[in-house]
């Protein structure tokens, strides 16, 4: 387009979402430090071989951008640099390709697919050694189907059409889960293999409840806070957020205070008057918010890594701060017993090095 072609562009951004990504495990496995393994013959026959039910695939649509009016926007004259790009490439560029590379990754994430297995996977993996009872699951499947259709991320969010029923048995079906009967009921788990692969389809989602999940996290943590301290911090964190999920809500206020609505109309936030606390500490709600919250544990604990390691060791150049970043994980993982592939992940480490770490730096360490 930039060459002169005389018509307009508009970029569609697309949501795939899957309930099985046959090659999950090599992405994992990819996390960790393997080297990528080359596509054969022999691996498509015996992934043909191996077929089998592999669920619904979605495909949602999120909101067009004309690339006309963006360039108008961001650079007003680039029509009059069209014939540079032979030459030097015009200085607004690459930062402007960029900006819009991140606009359509924030356009795809308001597209998400909800489905049975990336929202069983955001509530098992949030349980103590990723078993809750089955009605405990139910409850907690409702609670987050009811979050999205009241306080909706986005309107372009599409929800499973199963009851929170039906996602259970559809999950067993496709062998994500195993299902175990006694005397007492029925108790829903993930083997600790199937617990690495489903935080594959968690993350996928995770975006759509990692700003309720800071709430609940804050008030679990802190006690007793006001809605300005909820909404202050909820605000300093949206920067780092923002950059690792590719995150966008109009208004970030607005939103929490739309959450801290439905999270209380739930039962699972307390209201005095201005303030906000979590329930009594052995009812069902509190335990359903200690879930919620848990979804944002491990974003929370890289970011407290990064920045006690700025506080243990002064200023740190991006690259010194990566490495050490990179190393400290890798040693929480052994010490702790942690098996998340998001902590292999030099990536995401990098995001919360990059340029808005200082911006954010004064609020976080609190």
């Amino acid at each position: 387009m930039l060459r002169g072609i005389d018509r307009p562009v508009t970029l569609v951004p697309v949501y795939l979402g899957y309930e099985h990504v046959m090659e999950v495990n090599t992405y994992l496995s990819e996390l960790q430090g393997s080297g990528k393994k080359k596509e054969s013959v022999t691996s498509i026959l015996k992934a043909i071989r191996n077929l089998r039910d592999y669920g619904f695939g979605y495909v949602n649509f999120g909101e067009p951008i004309s690339l006309n009016q963006y360039l108008n926007q961001q650079a007003p004259d680039w029509k009059s640099e069209i014939n540079a790009l032979e030459a030097p490439k015009p200085q607004w560029l690459n930062p402007v390709v960029a900006k819009l590379s991140d606009q359509i990754m924030r356009h795809i994430n308001q597209a998400a697919a909800l489905n049975s297995i990336n929202m069983l996977a955001l509530c098992l993996l949030a349980s103590d050694k990723q078993t809750l009872t089955r009605q405990e699951l139910l409850q907690q499947l409702t609670c987050y189907l009811q979050l999205q259709q009241q306080a909706p991320y986005h309107r372009l969010v599409s929800l499973p059409e199963m009851s929170p029923e039906q996602m259970i048995d559809h999950a067993e079906k496709m062998q994500k889960i195993q299902v175990s009967r006694d005397s007492f009921g029925e108790l829903v788990s993930l083997t600790p293999a199937n617990a690495v692969l489903m935080s594959y389809y968690r993350n996928n989602v995770l975006h759509l409840f990692i700003l309720p999940a800071i709430l609940a996290a804050a008030v679990l943590r802190q006690g007793r806070l006001n809605q300005q301290q909820l909404l202050t911090l909820v605000e300093q964190l949206y920067g780092l957020l923002r950059q690792e999920l590719y995150l966008y809500v109009p208004s970030v206020s607005q939103y929490s205070k739309t959450l801290l609505q439905q999270l209380t109309d739930q039962g699972l936030l307390l209201q005095d008057g201005d303030f906000y606390q979590a329930p009594a500490q052995h009812s069902r709600e509190y335990f359903m918010l200690d879930l919620l919250a848990h979804n944002a544990e491990h974003t929370l604990q890289r970011y407290a890594m990064v920045f006690n390691l700025l506080r243990a060791h002064g200023p740190l150049n991006r690259a010194e701060l990566e490495q050490q970043s990179h190393q400290l994980a890798q040693r929480l993982l052994a010490l702790h017993g942690i098996n998340a592939p998001e902590y292999y992940d030099k990536n995401l480490l990098a995001a919360i090095d990059n340029d808005g770490l200082d911006t954010e730096h004064h609020g976080l360490r609190h």
